[in-house]
């Protein structure tokens, strides 16, 4: 009887150990699975992740580049701009500077003026300057003094002459920013061709 109970426990040990084998087996392979499942999930996740972070590194060097392109667009057109205006500074405006200094060079402009001045009013020229230069433009212009013509000093004019018809409609400044500006027009385009191509 002792045998048998020693088979039967026998029996039953070796029947317990293989279910628990067996159930071990089983919760080996589940957790085995879990955790592939869990692995592919994470893996499928950080894809995700550095996906969206390259998308981003992507996104922010394209706006970086442009930003930099931009600027480089925007300093270069700066850069232009201020070569064009010291040329044209050196070129046009000393030199227009040096012309308005000469006497005879404003002298000739307002005979040149008054001879060509052609009001739609009878009324006659009034030619308005400085009072420090109201002697020299008379003596200037009184071989060409027609009737009508007349020189008036304004000590708010600062400009060398200002010439009108006597009726004040309009009138017209000679000033050596008008001529600097007119000038600047006109060579600015051939200092860009100079300069930039």
């Amino acid at each position: 009887m002792e045998n048998k109970l020693q088979e039967l426990t026998q029996k039953l040990f070796e029947d317990g150990l293989s279910k628990g084998k067996a159930e071990a087996a089983e919760i080996v392979e589940k957790a085995k699975k879990e955790a592939e499942e869990i692995v592919k999930k994470a893996q499928v996740e950080a894809e995700g992740i550095v996906s969206a972070a390259n998308a981003k590194a992507e996104s922010l060097k394209a706006t970086t580049e442009n930003e930099l392109r931009l600027a480089s667009s925007q300093l270069l057109s700066a850069l232009q701009q201020q070569i064009e205006g010291l040329i044209k500074t050196k070129v046009v405006d000393d030199k227009i500077s040096e012309c308005w200094k000469d006497g005879s060079f404003i002298k000739n402009m307002v005979i040149e003026a008054v001879k060509n001045f052609n009001p739609a009013s009878s009324s006659g020229i009034n030619v308005v300057v400085p009072d420090n230069f109201a002697d020299e433009i008379q003596k200037a212009i009184g071989d060409y003094l027609k009737d009508g013509v007349e020189v008036t000093t304004d000590g708010k004019v600062k400009v060398p002459f200002r010439i009108a018809p006597k009726d004040g409609s309009y009138y017209i400044s000679f000033t050596d920013g008008d001529f600097k500006d007119l000038f600047r027009g006109y060579i600015r385009q051939r200092i860009a061709e100079i300069l930039y191509k």
